[in-house]
């Protein structure tokens, strides 16, 4: 066994050695935080602060990911319900199509078109029904004509 000659403990440090008379302790005083020589705790509470700030970030981190998952979230909603809306406006735009074809329809059913008639300079065109009705045994009155007017050909590009 070797013995180590220290100096003189003082305060708890001589208490220290008298309850271990076999070992041999070391006691340093510790050291103001402020010295130039580093103390052992400084470095882990840097250690503990450098943890602190990493979790901090990551906490951040995951609360801007939770945010972004959110906007993203209520944009498909807002997709899904626009797509649902712009389908029912295209099944209403056919089905407004299809009405609007039936009452051209309708508006035409009771329309003749005549083709291969001379136009002339003053001509009354009503006359020109009547006319046309008489030539094919079919009596047409005022009455039963609601309007008569001529419609433009391919060679009469410049009447109205």
């Amino acid at each position: 066994m070797y013995f180590v000659r220290l100096p003189e403990p003082s305060g708890i440090a001589r208490i220290a050695v008298l309850v271990l008379k076999t070992t041999v302790l070391v006691v340093m005083r510790p050291r103001p935080l402020n010295c130039r020589r580093r103390h052992p705790n400084v470095s882990l509470q840097n250690e503990i602060q450098f943890l602190r700030e990493s979790v901090e970030f990551c906490g951040d981190k995951v609360s801007d990911f939770e945010n972004t998952l959110k906007k993203l979230t209520d944009y498909m909603k807002l997709t899904d319900m626009l797509k649902n809306e712009n389908q029912t406006l295209k099944s209403e735009l056919l089905e407004m199509n299809k009405k609007i074809e039936y009452m051209d329809q309708l508006n035409r059913s009771n329309n003749i078109e005549i083709v291969g008639v001379p136009e002339l300079p003053s001509e009354n065109l009503l006359q020109v029904v009547e006319k046309i009705g008489t030539s094919v045994d079919y009596k047409i009155n005022n009455d039963m004509v609601d309007s008569v007017h001529r419609v433009p050909t391919r060679n009469d590009l410049g009447r109205p």
